[in-house]
């Protein structure tokens, strides 16, 4: 998916904006910050009703996993990822909550076996 990005820290500042393509909106949650800190009105103030997606992928787990939730079953975006470092979180995250995730880590991990094996 391409089109206008925003990322915004944990105390709703934005922090950069962008474009690339298609017209599609999106918002990106950015930044280290507490759990309690991203909130309905940290994402609205990032344009999250006006939005085809959601990624949330600050370096704290339980942040994403916020921002996410909220993405999903209140504000009711069909397209959320959710960045996650540990590997067990990522596989709970997807089952339990069903949300779409990436982890660095795995991908890292897949990447260094794809360059190992060439």
């Amino acid at each position: 998916m391409t089109g206008n990005f925003r990322s915004f820290d944990e105390n709703g500042q934005m922090i950069r904006t962008g474009r690339s393509g298609e017209g599609r909106r999106g918002v990106v949650s950015a930044g280290r910050a507490e759990a309690a800190a991203i909130g309905r009105d940290i994402l609205r103030q990032g344009g999250i009703d006006n939005c085809d997606a959601v990624a949330a992928v600050s370096e704290d787990d339980s942040v994403n996993l916020m921002a996410a939730q909220l993405a999903k079953n209140i504000f009711r975006r069909d397209k959320v990822i959710c960045r996650v470092s540990d590997p067990h979180l990522q596989i709970l995250y997807h089952k339990a909550y069903e949300l779409e995730t990436i982890c660095p880590t795995v991908l890292t991990e897949q990447a260094v076996f794809r360059a190992l094996s060439k």
